[in-house]
């Protein structure tokens, strides 16, 4: 009996550990996550331009970026949104 109450008193003792390595383990998360979320952290890639095989340099924040990504979908939207429809006479 003495030796089931030991084992249930030094159970969480025993975890304690465990348990601080998740919460070291989730402040590196959330550290990496705001480093990736950062909008004005600078983010280089390497593109290459239609027609070329020379591959260009491109850096620029991360709000940039999103906000270059936001417009061109828009733009892509809005373009297809027309295929195949008719143009409507200006007389009638």
């Amino acid at each position: 009996m003495k030796k089931i109450i030991c084992l249930l008193l030094a159970a969480p003792l025993l975890s304690a550990p465990a348990i601080a390595g998740e919460k070291e383990e989730t402040a590196a998360q959330s550290e990496e996550a705001t480093k990736k979320t950062d909008p004005n952290e600078v983010v280089c890639e390497y593109r290459r331009p239609t027609g070329s095989r020379i591959r260009e340099k491109i850096c620029r924040t991360r709000a940039e970026a999103e906000e270059e990504t936001r417009l061109n979908r828009h733009m892509l939207e809005r373009g297809s949104g027309s295929v195949g429809r008719t143009m409507a006479s200006p007389n009638g």
